[in-house]
């Protein structure tokens, strides 16, 4: 038998990865393959071994015994691996099918990935996950799970982003159930009147009603990102006297986290932030330069990156800084905008990241370099989008880049105003994800669905803010649905 289809079921332990692949066996009458038959054997337990991410398992063997006669269309047997008896058993037969199943963690090792046609992710909820250990293996095996073969699992998630690309992301346990979710101040939010929400096929976006510190961090971590070089953090220092940027107490442990650079550009339409010393001296104000090192990139002038398939621009001028960086993490105030009508992450790698030039040249669609005035609202939001792909294009096509927005304070007016309008919704909670364009559109779902959100509905529509999502999907930035993950305590 030719070419059969072949599905890996990967995730984290006591997620369902067996049972998932069992009822897949009764209605198919397919193979199942567990990646459990081919852990380590003593001898091949070194400790070079387990510094390597997935090197858990005996995928070479897996490689040559089961993934090539398999992938081929031919009988082949292996031997599974017994824990119990530390050793390898009798041969277990395998039949050519027309599809075949790979289950366990591990099974979407880079060794194994390209042979596959379709990949599963199984999560899981902590709580849950170290309930279902104990009740399968008993509460003395909690302490083993935790202290090594759950860290030696994340190692492996997180080194190779597993979660992120796969194919197919589920969440079990917890709250996968929920048909509502609730935000920060109280409401109950029913998630089918999310208008771009998805119950697969997208990309992730985590919600936590949370908004603190700890929360923060929580957050970023399920991201299962790992920077690598330099770690920039870019975000917006808040125009003086009162605007809501986001306090350096709620972002201090994430940004150290990540040993991260707080990174800005100088604005472009007057006020305190408009020249590098006053700019530095309003960072410093608001309490940023206690917190983390702090650098305006732009302060010795620009440099040009270029914009594959933009609408509207060919280059984007950012900060000449810019490059200095090699992993961005990008912590954006979610909240409205009296020319852009919302800001939120898209909106803080494009105009946020240009530096004063690149800025009038986004305000007025590529027209000026000088002045932000006499640009198209269409072309100016089209813009956005330009310079946003650019971004990500150049940190490895969004590898080297993360995004969470933090929807509280959320005025119609945006950080850059030192006298902003009062909110008038209740604050919601923190949101995170790989995908800048699901992440601004899930806030937008939010606010659309909130209550008092009229006034903050009428300025995006006034300023037809959605045309930067729009576009920003059609050159292929991000997608507006996204799956929602909420990780709420």
């Amino acid at each position: 038998m030719n070419n059969p289809i072949l599905i890996a079921i990967d995730g984290r332990c006591s997620s369902g990865k067996t049972t998932l692949a069992e009822k897949l066996r009764e209605k198919l009458h397919c193979p199942v393959i567990h990646m459990d038959d081919f852990f380590l054997r003593p001898e091949q337990r070194t400790p070079e071994r387990y510094l390597e991410p997935g090197g858990n398992v005996d995928y070479e063997r897996f490689l040559t015994e089961v993934m090539e006669p398999l992938k081929a269309g031919r009988p082949f047997s292996y031997r599974p691996y017994s824990c119990k008896l530390q050793s390898l058993t009798e041969p277990v037969l395998v039949e050519p099918h027309e599809v075949a199943i790979i289950e366990g963690s591990y099974s979407c090792h880079p060794a194994l990935w390209d042979y596959y046609d379709l990949r599963v992710f199984l999560d899981i909820d902590e709580d849950e996950q170290l309930r279902r250990i104990a009740q399968r293996n008993g509460e003395q095996a909690v302490p083993v799970f935790k202290e090594k073969w759950i860290p030696l699992e994340e190692l492996y998630f997180r080194t190779y982003n597993i979660p992120q690309r796969c194919d197919y992301y589920f969440k079990t346990g917890g709250n996968t159930m929920e048909k509502t979710l609730t935000t920060n101040q109280g409401a109950v939010i029913n998630l089918s009147s999310l208008e771009h929400i998805a119950d697969s096929d997208a990309p992730v976006v985590y919600f936590t009603r949370e908004i603190s510190p700890e929360a923060m961090v929580e957050i970023y971590k399920k991201l299962d990102w790992t920077p690598t070089g330099k770690v920039a953090v870019k975000l917006s220092t808040g125009e003086p006297p009162a605007s809501n940027y986001l306090s350096p107490s709620l972002i201090k442990d994430v940004v150290q986290l990540v040993n991260g650079t707080i990174v800005e550009c100088n604005t472009a339409y007057g006020g305190s932030r408009v020249a590098t010393e006053e700019h530095y001296q309003v960072a410093k104000d608001h309490g940023f330069t206690e917190i983390a090192p702090f650098q305006i990139q732009d302060e010795e002038g620009s440099l040009i990156i270029p914009i594959e398939g933009g609408t509207r621009l060919h280059e984007n001028y950012v900060g000449k800084a810019f490059p200095d960086y090699d992993s961005y993490l990008i912590l954006s105030h979610f909240k409205g905008h009296v020319m852009a009508g919302f800001g939120g992450a898209v909106k803080n790698i494009s105009i946020g990241l240009a530096s004063s030039e690149g800025k009038c040249l986004l305000h007025t669609g590529g027209l000026s370099h000088t002045t932000m005035q006499g640009g198209e609202q269409i072309a100016f939001l089209e813009s956005m989008g330009d310079a946003a792909k650019s971004v990500s294009d150049y940190l490895g096509h969004g590898e080297r880049i993360v995004y969470i927005n933090v929807m509280n304070r959320l005025s119609i007016d945006c950080d850059c105003d030192g006298h902003p309008a009062e909110p008038e919704i209740g604050d919601v909670g923190i949101l995170a994800s790989h995908d800048p364009v699901a992440l601004d559109q899930a806030c937008l779902d939010l606010v659309w669905v909130s209550e008092g959100n009229k006034t903050f509905v009428d300025r995006v529509n006034q300023r037809q803010g959605i045309k930067t999502l729009e576009n920003a999907e059609a050159i292929g930035l991000g997608v507006r649905k996204y799956q929602l993950v909420n990780i709420s305590k």
